[in-house]
């Protein structure tokens, strides 16, 4: 270059910085203009004109517009239900198979009792009343009526010359007897 008194002016330029911008950038970012100036031995001025000039602040802090997945990557939703859900079905349907066998169970037995003769109806009177309450407890029998039990054993034993048995039964509420014949028993 030569200046107007035909005498050459040359200007030095200092050397570039050898800094790496992006880790600057990142400096700043995370810990602010002076104190990234201070690690990196920076003029303050500097740092602050490549933060301002990349608007480096302006944009931290700000999440990048992430675009969604395409359908067919998607999780496709299901209808799988939560483990506490099957168990709970699980334990539903194991219960209606025990009630069902249950009242199975207390059909024969019912049957058993109604073909015994009375002195053994007598004898098996504790048996008898824990079938009467199983069905009971199975069935809902007498659970609006409040009473214990539904079965009303009457004894009365005559004199030992006589030594004849008297058994009356009274059952609230019967359901009808079940088939016997029924394949299902």
């Amino acid at each position: 270059m030569t200046g107007g008194w035909g005498c050459a002016v040359v200007v030095i330029m200092p050397a570039p910085l050898a800094v790496d911008r992006e880790a600057v950038k990142a400096h700043v970012v995370n810990y602010g203009v002076r104190e990234t100036a201070r690690v990196y031995g920076l003029p303050q001025a500097t740092v602050s004109a490549w933060s301002a000039r990349g608007k480096w602040l302006q944009t931290a802090g700000t999440v990048a517009e992430v675009q969604p997945l395409p359908v067919s990557m998607q999780p496709q939703k299901r209808d799988i239900p939560t483990p506490a859900t099957a168990a709970t079905a699980s334990l539903e349907k194991l219960g209606e198979k025990s009630k069902v066998r249950l009242a199975r169970g207390l059909a024969r037995g019912a049957l058993h009792v109604a073909n015994m003769r009375p002195s053994k109806v007598v004898e098996s009177a504790p048996q008898v009343k824990a079938l009467v309450d199983a069905g009971a407890k199975l069935h809902g029998w007498g659970a609006d009526t409040g009473s214990g039990g539904l079965l009303g054993i009457h004894v009365t034993v005559r004199p030992p010359e006589g030594a004849a048995i008297d058994v009356h039964a009274v059952v609230d509420r019967c359901s009808p007897a079940p088939d016997m014949d029924d394949p299902a028993f």
